[in-house]
């Protein structure tokens, strides 16, 4: 299936070797290649183009139409800038990320939602050898593409590079070592289950999953200072919906408080193995930031911001997305 320069070498633009072992049809079926084209049993689903593999998606999502519309996730462009919300979360999720690493280098790890790379190019960097990043947007997969063999073209042969559905993932049953999905899921709302079940099917038995999704007081919190006010703040209240934008770009979300997320993560077949979050002063330091509440003196501290909302991500109690490491256990819970 993969194609071959003259020299007998894999093409860098191309589609990894070992790939072709852990890909399917999406929700887990039969996948065949003709060329460039994907096909289940009887039926063209998806192409590949520019070194990602394109899965057909459903139409009218207003997730995924939102995403699109945007080019995707812009992590990297706003991690460059101070006290984005971004620049702030980034380097706590990293460090849960070395925590729930493997020592096996070669173990498959998936990031699902992954956008344009934020957490998937630390485990390039750490020497992992096969890294698979999920993503509804194929803009925000070509930035990090490019970012990626700008970096080191050779790190192309060890990852993947899918837009799809993340309720129907093109992965086969059992194979991922390490599943991520870090505020991802929260945007498929009513269909979060199906999602977190994928999770589920392309682990393996006992393998781990890092899950961060927002938390209701974050959402309540998010829509007082950006999003409307008090008025939006009672409205989620109400709804338990969060709306992230505003006007015709507004999109919905999901929220949830802990007791809510660790139920469904349970009912699925997963033992929590550890908690954790992402404070909600990553949330107010950045509207204090775009406001100009900060001060200049501000950017010389942030290495120690980073510190301080590294370790209360683990201790604090005011968060404004929740995290969980769970290991599979079982099918779920019916």
């Amino acid at each position: 299936m993969p194609e071959i320069e003259p020299n007998g070498s894999q093409a860098p633009e191309q589609i990894p070797n070992w790939a072709w072992g852990i890909l399917a049809s999406p929700g887990g079926g039969p996948l065949r290649r003709e060329g460039r084209i994907l096909w289940s049993t009887d039926r063209a689903i998806g192409r590949i183009d520019h070194g990602i593999l394109h899965f057909d998606m459903p139409r009218e999502d207003p997730s995924t139409e939102y995403y699109r519309k945007i080019g995707g996730a812009h992590f990297h462009g706003r991690s460059a800038v101070p006290y984005a919300m971004t620049a702030l979360d980034t380097p706590v999720y990293h460090d849960y990320l070395k925590k729930f690493a493997p020592t096996d280098q070669d173990l498959l790890i998936v990031d699902v939602g992954g956008g344009d790379g934020r957490n998937a190019l630390p485990w390039l960097r750490w020497g992992f050898e096969r890294v698979v990043v999920v993503d509804s947007t194929a803009a925000a997969l070509s930035r990090f593409r490019a970012r990626v063999a700008a970096e080191n073209r050779e790190w192309l042969k060890r990852i993947v590079l899918i837009e799809c559905d993340q309720r129907t993932l093109p992965l086969a049953d059992e194979v991922a070592d390490r599943v991520m999905a870090i505020e991802s899921l929260y945007y498929l709302n009513e269909d979060y289950e199906a999602g977190l079940e994928q999770c589920h099917r392309v682990m393996q038995p006992r393998a781990r999953l890092l899950l961060a999704d927002r938390s209701y007081e974050g959402a309540l919190l998010t829509r007082l200072l950006y999003y409307g006010g008090v008025a939006a703040m009672l409205e989620t209240a109400r709804s338990r919906k969060m709306w992230d934008g505003e006007g015709d770009t507004r999109v919905r979300t999901r929220c949830f408080s802990r007791r809510e997320l660790h139920a469904l993560v349970v009912a699925q077949g997963f033992e929590i193995v550890e908690t954790g979050g992402i404070s909600a002063f990553s949330l107010l330091l950045s509207f204090l930031a775009k406001s100009g509440g900060l001060g200049r003196e501000s950017d010389a501290q942030l290495a120690v911001v980073h510190e301080l909302l590294i370790s209360l991500g683990q201790s604090g109690c005011c968060s404004r997305c929740h995290v969980v490491i769970a290991e599979k256990q079982s099918r779920r819970l019916t």
